[in-house]
């Protein structure tokens, strides 16, 4: 006659997180896919960049505010040579206290956020 063996809690528990463990190990490099930068966040990232650099030119820089990068009247374009060519406008005040908008333009070079560069931005007049 046989005798039935059976197996401690312990080991259920030591199952279950090798388990997790292997499912967390599939499941990394779709996360890193899903989170990889992609070429849209090069263009906020170039928008950003510009975007400050346009309100250090501004006379009351505090009062600016700026559309998101995906709004109408704004344009984020990539060239070519991998820059950025963005067209957009500004909402601020002037020297008088007057509530303008202003069209501005600007170049921005760089892939991440560690080399980007802006090339030129002027406020349009």
């Amino acid at each position: 006659m046989k005798t039935k063996q059976t197996l401690s809690p312990d080991f259920y528990k030591m199952l279950g997180k090798i388990g997790v463990v292997a499912l967390l190990l599939l499941l990394l490099p779709l996360s890193c896919r899903m989170f990889a930068a992609s070429p849209d966040d090069n263009k906020s990232l170039a928008y950003v960049v510009a975007r400050e650099e346009i309100r250090r030119q501004l006379k009351a820089p505090s009062t600016a505010v700026f559309p998101h990068h995906y709004d109408q009247g704004v344009v984020v374009a990539r060239l070519q040579d991998n820059s950025f060519a963005i067209s957009s406008y500004v909402d601020s005040q002037n020297s008088f206290g007057a509530q303008l908008r202003k069209r501005w333009v600007a170049n921005v070079s760089g892939s991440n956020s560690s080399n980007m560069t802006v090339n030129t931005a002027r406020v349009l007049d």
